[in-house]
């Protein structure tokens, strides 16, 4: 009987302790299932909103405020946010400020003030002057300032004047003009004033609260600290960066011993400190910015924060309860900060106090040093960009009894102001400067003089392209004369969730890059290939760098956008499709084929889509030892005369041979042609337009029949054919005999010689011609590039050409 009381026992123990583990992984479910549904909520309203170019950070902050305001869910998601906030929420901004400081440069301080300097230092002297002049008069405003000792000035000087570096980086780069003035200016200017101002916070700081002689020992032990990083650890990190070249993977040993290094100078630089945040970036300051191992430091800890950390953080100030008693005129029962009434009087102060003396000392800098108006307007609305490190400062004095709660709620909705309202100024701005620009009719290499400088924008997927490249500009050299030949290599990168949280400061044109390791390994090696190659063969030639790092829906935008700022006159692109190892062509990357389809239709200049098989294959950079064929197909139409242009620019390479293949209807075509004709009034219209076309391919043609057949220069060939069928039986006989084929997309071309093809096209955008010869089963060998001229018509939407304003 006593056994079966103990079995009995331990069975009803067994279940208790079943259903306490039971509970307590449906707890820990629970709580994975509310954070996870913050960031997938944060996630989806990004996607959305990117669109009308706002920043991550705008969905960060209404997901937070709907968390905060809406009682329901502050009752669901506000006990895990608190959770695994609570006690860390000191420390999370610690990870945030060693980043920020590491991406930084202390000693341009010290260098000649260039443009960008100047431009940050007149808005922080005018926000400066502006508080301290105004300060008394603010204490007696009651605008909810609770402290006055002398540090608070010193701490609202940095808030108000700094800018959120990495949010600004990021909304440049959406807003696709990173590659201008205005944005090279922007990065760097916010760049070094939220390192001034962010430092002048971390002096406040400092001050606040502590006596006057432990304030020196605390100068003289941080000052002390950062020389001995300088000193010592500098050189250990170049020395741990040459043991882990690029191209390697990274050992693990040696990060862990760095991170080991910097959480131990951080731990001492708090002691000195007191404030872990302000520590931390006086650490990350003092590290070298360059090389592999910062780079991975503030690749990850970016990617970790934007992702993970930043979202939660920004739940938990919402959620957080109120450190004051309500104000007078507060008649709100709840106990949450969110829910304190917003004091329009607070807002709208605060907004001016913090955009006017930032907007007009970046004016006054900008118009001092030579800008327009509206380029240095420009530039003070986008360096007045607040972000996190913002909502941080302001959270931090409210919770220390600086400020009132109400204070904290304006300070709130200001920084949300200016990242909604920031984009979209840039982007009218960016607008308005650019129509001068666009205003030039850059049309195609039909109408530019041969003996004119030729600007080329190439497009670049990775490094399988460079041959490629590299033996199309090669193609376009001239063998001799006064032009000269400028390429602008576009590194084609996808806006990825990583990228995004490694955009850093650039260098050249590129005011901004992506610091992803693989991504800067990729560009180094293109780098380097591109620069060998014109070390070589580079008389009269002119390679430069761009990157155009965008989603796929967007990237037409920046390339596009590199072309009208550069004046080009023709986009290569890499066809989508690569070819295999036996030959035959892959599904090709659905993203890139989309990049392609938008160009073609929004491009300011010719576009050319370049299918590459045995082109990229040559061992040597130089095409000029090996003898290349190349064939241009003509038909008829615009697209078609651009590519004779193309293959006429060619012909004058010493190491290319060219052919012209002319394809014309025969006499069965043209019965049946006539045939049509008498049908209807739609056909006879599309027969005019059809002899207006044939019109002035003859004419073109017999100026280049003249100037390059006649004089035993290119060769000629003519076929004469029924229709889309016997085209595709002329055309097969010639793949073994050409390397490459350069062909017009037709887009324009209603030719009774290709009617059918478009039906059965596998691609439609490269055009029935193009998508016959890139197929696999027309050619394993044989390269081909589709032209289309830029059609003027289409920009300025004209029915007529007596109404093109020329």
């Amino acid at each position: 009987m006593d056994t079966a009381l103990l079995a009995n026992a331990t069975i009803a123990q067994e279940q208790r302790c079943g259903l306490q583990r039971s509970s307590v992984s449906s707890s820990y479910a629970l709580f994975l299932m509310h954070i996870g549904s913050i960031f997938l909520a944060c996630k989806l309203l990004h996607m959305v909103l990117r669109r009308l170019y706002q920043p991550r950070i705008v969905s960060d902050l209404i997901v937070a405020l709907m968390i905060g305001k809406v009682p329901s869910l502050r009752l669901t998601f506000g006990l895990p946010v608190s959770i695994f906030v609570n006690h860390w929420d000191q420390y999370y901004f610690a990870a945030y400020m060693f980043a920020l400081g590491l991406e930084m440069d202390p000693f341009t301080v010290f260098l000649s003030p260039t443009t960008d300097i100047i431009i940050s230092y007149g808005g922080l002297v005018s926000t400066a002057a502006m508080i301290g002049l105004l300060y008394l008069i603010l204490l007696h405003l009651d605008l909810g300032i609770k402290s006055k000792l002398p540090a608070i000035p010193l701490a609202f000087i940095g808030a108000f004047a700094s800018t959120s570096s990495p949010v600004l980086t990021r909304v440049i780069t959406e807003l696709k003009i990173s590659k201008t003035a205005v944005g090279r200016l922007a990065v760097d200017a916010g760049l070094h004033a939220d390192m001034v101002a962010t430092f002048l916070t971390s002096i406040g700081i400092m001050l606040y609260g502590h006596r006057s002689k432990q304030i020196v020992w605390r100068l003289i032990g941080l000052i002390s600290l950062m020389g001995v990083i300088a000193v010592t650890v500098r050189p250990v990190l170049i020395w741990i960066n040459k043991r882990n070249p690029e191209g390697r993977r990274m050992r693990g040993a040696d990060m862990a011993g760095v991170a080991a290094m910097a959480c131990a100078l951080c731990v001492v630089a708090v002691r000195l400190h007191g404030d872990v945040n302000m520590a931390v970036f006086l650490v990350g300051l003092a590290l070298p910015r360059e090389g592999r191992v910062s780079r991975l430091l503030i690749n990850n800890i970016n990617y970790v924060l934007s992702t993970a950390v930043l979202p939660l953080y920004l739940c938990y100030v919402c959620i957080a309860l109120r450190f004051h008693a309500p104000e007078a005129g507060d008649n709100s029962n709840s106990d949450y900060i969110m829910d304190s009434p917003i004091s329009w009087e607070k807002l709208v102060v605060v907004s001016i106090l913090g955009a006017l003396g930032k907007v007009l000392g970046t004016f006054v800098a900008g118009r001092f040093r030579g800008l327009n108006w509206l380029e240095s307007l420009a530039l003070g609305v986008l360096l007045n960009m607040k972000g996190y490190y913002h909502i941080y400062c302001a959270f931090q004095a409210v919770s220390g009894r600086m400020i009132s709660d109400g204070l904290f709620v304006a300070l709130f909705y200001v920084v949300f102001e200016t990242v909604t309202l920031t984009p979209a100024a840039g982007f009218a701005i960016a607008t308005w400067a650019r129509r001068g620009v666009e205003r030039r009719m850059m049309m195609g290499l039909q109408f530019v003089s041969p003996t004119s400088e030729l600007r080329i924008v190439m497009g670049l997927h990775g490094v399988e392209n460079i041959p490629m490249a590299v033996k199309f500009i090669e193609a376009m050299r001239p063998e001799m004369g006064p032009e000269d030949l400028v390429v602008y290599a576009v590194d084609m990168v996808e806006m990825t969730e990583r990228a995004a949280a490694t955009l850093v400061k650039g260098e050249g044109p590129d005011a901004v890059t992506v610091g992803d390791e693989a991504i800067a390994a990729m560009r180094k090696e293109i780098g380097e290939a591109l620069i060998a190659y014109q070390q070589e063969n580079g008389d009269g030639l002119k390679i430069r760098r761009l990157l155009a790092v965008s989603s796929f829906s967007d990237m037409h935008k920046d390339i596009c956008s590199c072309a009208t700022d550069v004046g080009a006159v023709v986009i290569v692109l890499p066809f989508h499709k690569k070819q295999k190892m036996d030959g035959s062509m892959d599904n090709g990357h659905s993203g890139f084929r989309q990049v392609n389809q938008k160009v073609l239709q929004h491009a300011p200049c010719s576009v050319g889509i370049l299918v590459n098989r045995e082109l990229g294959r040559v061992n040597r950079f130089s095409v000029s030892e090996a003898t290349q064929n190349v064939a241009v197909i003509f038909i008829g139409g615009a697209d078609d005369r651009e590519a004779l242009t193309l293959g006429a620019r060619m012909s004058q390479h010493p190491g290319i041979r060219l052919t012209v293949i002319r394809f014309l209807p025969d006499d069965a075509a043209h019965a049946r042609a006539s045939a049509r004709t008498k049908r209807g009034h739609s056909i006879l219209a599309t027969a005019s337009e059809e002899e207006l076309q044939m019109q002035a391919d003859d004419q073109y043609f017999a100026e280049f029949y003249q100037q390059y057949v006649a004089n035993k220069k290119v060769g000629y060939m003519e076929k004469h054919v029924t229709d889309g069928a016997e085209l595709v039986l002329a055309l097969r006989p010639l793949e073994g005999q050409y390397q490459l084929f350069v062909v017009g997309r037709g887009g324009d071309r209603s030719s009774l010689i290709t009617n059918g093809l478009i039906e059965w096209a596998e691609c439609p955008e490269i055009g029935p011609v193009g998508d016959v010869i890139a197929s696999t089963e027309f050619s394993k060998t044989a390269s081909v590039l589709i032209i289309q001229q830029h059609d003027i018509r289409k920009r300025f939407k004209v029915i007529d050409d007596e109404f093109m304003p020329l």
